[in-house]
């Protein structure tokens, strides 16, 4: 794994994990939330824009973690979006390309599979 996808994974996995600061036992296991919502406007829940109170569960959450007040993507579609993320890798890496029929190939190591091997 080249040292910017480490340091990726890395960065996510402290900023989901590091949030909340509830650590259980002593191996330091934390629990992470990732809550990505497609197709839905920033403008449209309450922790974005407290006038409204449309979300007030979202809020809740949102109170306790990190919320984003700018981000980025790799791609505008789901599947290649949601790919890079939980890899740190882009579409051109990872191979998703679109929400079509697509599977990452088996040497494509997953956020999941990094929190499983670390126990």
């Amino acid at each position: 794994m080249s040292p910017i996808r480490a340091a990726a994974i890395a960065a996510l996995c402290a900023v989901l994990a590091g949030s909340s600061g509830a650590v259980a036992g002593a191996g330091g296991i934390r629990n992470l939330v990732l809550i990505s919502l497609d197709t839905t406007r920033a403008d449209y829940l309450s922790c974005y824009q407290p006038a409204r109170q449309t979300t007030p569960n979202i809020d809740a959450v949102a109170r306790e973690g990190v919320v984003f007040r700018q981000a980025y993507t790799t791609n505008p579609l789901t599947l290649p979006a949601h790919t890079s993320m939980l890899t740190g890798l882009t579409p051109l890496a990872h191979g998703v390309h679109d929400n079509n029929n697509y599977r990452v190939g088996a040497s494509v190591v997953t956020l999941a599979e990094m929190l499983h091997d670390a126990g």
